[in-house]
């Protein structure tokens, strides 16, 4: 009879972290259906709702470039390393980056108003090579614009960003 009551205050207490996986996972966001998206943070949130509460999810550290590609890397890893976000998933993990770098490229292009960036390069290292001082102060806007962010708010600046453009 204990058991069952510790089975049910586990999944209890896993359903009630659901909304907060679902919105931290940024599925809104996601090209999946509806179901797998939901079916996933119910699985993420009744099944592994610790790896989420007792977590503490890095941001992007906007300050410099070189800690903005290691705070990025850190969100990713994150990201890629636990179960609630599908760290068992690999189509997920591999989603996941992908959502990351189209939020970051549409930031970009959306602040390069000179149109002076190409496309279709890893933006982001092309323009960590440039010496060019307009290619510098977009690289600057682009770090304060996602600096504090997790991976739900970088996504969400993504989608800003992509709709002005």
């Amino acid at each position: 009879m204990a058991i069952g009551k510790a089975i049910g205050g586990y999944l209890l207490v896993g359903l009630l972290c659901v909304p907060f996986v679902y919105w931290n996972s940024a599925n809104g966001y996601r090209t999946d259906g509806t179901g797998r998206n939901v079916g996933q943070a119910l699985s993420g949130g009744l099944l592994f709702w610790p790896s989420y509460l007792f977590s503490i999810e890095p941001e992007i550290d906007g300050d410099s470039i070189e800690g903005f590609g290691k705070s990025y890397r850190e969100v990713l890893d994150y990201r890629d390393t636990k179960w609630f976000a599908g760290g068992s998933d690999r189509s997920r993990k591999s989603e996941n980056r992908h959502m990351m770098d189209s939020a970051l490229t549409a930031c970009i292009l959306m602040l390069d108003t000179e149109r002076r960036i190409p496309k279709g390069v890893d933006v982001w290292a092309w323009m960590s090579s440039s010496t060019d001082p307009y290619v510098r102060a977009v690289q600057k806007k682009v770090m304060d614009k996602f600096d504090g962010e997790d991976f739900s708010g970088i996504n969400s600046v993504g989608r800003e960003c992509f709709k002005k453009q």
